[in-house]
C-alpha cells in the first residue's frame, strides 16, 4: 500500500519527466518553426507536423500531471477508505478466473 508521500513523490518524478519532454520537444519545434520559410520536401513539412502534435500532447500532460498534484497537495484530509464496490468487484473477477480455469472443484 503506497502512502501520501509515495504518491507525492511519484506525482513529482512523472511532473520532472513531463516537464523534461515538453523542453525537448519544444526545442524540436523551435528548429522546425525555423525552417518552415524554407523550401522543404513533403517529408519535412509532415515531420514538423508530427513534432507539433507530440508538443501539445506533451503540453497537455504537463498541464494535466500539475492540476492533479496541486489538487492532491490541497487536499486536507488523509483518508484511509475502502472501497468495498471495487473490493467485490475485484473478487468476483478473481472467482470468474478461478471458475474459468476449473480451480473450483471442491476439496473434499
Amino acid at each position: 500500500m503506497t502512502g501520501p508521500s509515495s504518491d507525492a513523490d511519484t506525482a513529482e518524478r512523472l511532473l520532472a519527466h513531463a516537464r523534461q519532454l515538453y523542453q525537448n520537444l519544444a526545442g524540436e519545434l523551435s528548429k522546425a518553426l525555423r525552417t518552415i520559410a524554407s523550401d522543404e520536401e513533403v517529408e519535412a513539412a509532415k515531420g514538423r507536423a508530427e513534432t507539433i502534435r507530440s508538443h501539445r500532447k506533451a503540453l497537455q500532460t504537463v498541464l494535466e500531471i500539475e492540476l492533479q498534484f496541486i489538487k492532491d497537495s490541497q487536499k486536507a484530509e488523509t483518508s484511509h477508505v475502502i472501497d468495498l464496490e471495487a473490493a467485490r468487484a475485484e473478487v468476483y473477477r478473481r472467482l470468474d478466473r478461478l471458475a474459468a480455469s476449473g480451480g473450483d472443484r471442491g476439496v473434499a
